[in-house]
């Protein structure tokens, strides 16, 4: 379902791009699957996953804005976490996680992991566990140039491995 948009607002290209990827996806969510070959449905599924990627970088900075605006005080919500998980139906704890990701991501120090999300190359929980790996190392052994090195290396590493893997390379 669309929702009204103030006429202010409709110009702010992430209030374009997500009217018209409701749109897009109103048109295609009937859409049979099973008329896809074995050949598009190889090439195809990658890509789809890494748009989702993409798309949770743009949720997640949004997110991030919409905990600064503290959106969720006009409705009597605790925080911005507990009107996320009202808002989508999701648990308390999984909303907090996000929120807290979210933040994380826009600090200038996780610009590899917060790029690489935007891009589509890491998925949301290899964000979240390259995120937890470099804050975990000694700010008084680890210099930032070099938490700055770990965190591209986890990155290029996230081709190859899931979060699981991620979290054991990490540490």
């Amino acid at each position: 379902m669309v929702s009204e948009i103030p006429e202010q607002s409709a110009r702010h290209p992430l209030v374009s791009f997500v009217g018209e990827f409701e749109s897009l996806l109103a048109r295609v969510s009937g859409a049979p699957a099973w008329t896809l070959t074995a050949s598009e449905l190889t090439d195809l599924l990658p890509r789809l996953a890494r748009a989702a990627n993409q798309v949770a970088s743009v949720q997640l900075r949004m997110l991030r804005e919409a905990d600064r605006h503290q959106v969720g005080d006009p409705v009597g919500a605790a925080n911005t976490a507990g009107w996320w998980a009202h808002q989508t139906r999701t648990t308390k704890p999984a909303a907090h996680r996000h929120v807290a990701l979210a933040s994380r991501l826009d600090d200038d120090a996780h610009a590899a992991t917060s790029g690489a999300l935007a891009d589509g190359s890491v998925n949301v929980e290899q964000a979240a566990v390259i995120v937890d790996a470099v804050e975990a190392l000694p700010s008084e052994l680890v210099s930032d140039s070099l938490r700055a090195d770990a965190e591209e290396h986890l990155v290029a590493l996230a081709e190859h491995h899931d979060a699981k893997d991620l979290r054991v390379l990490g540490r």
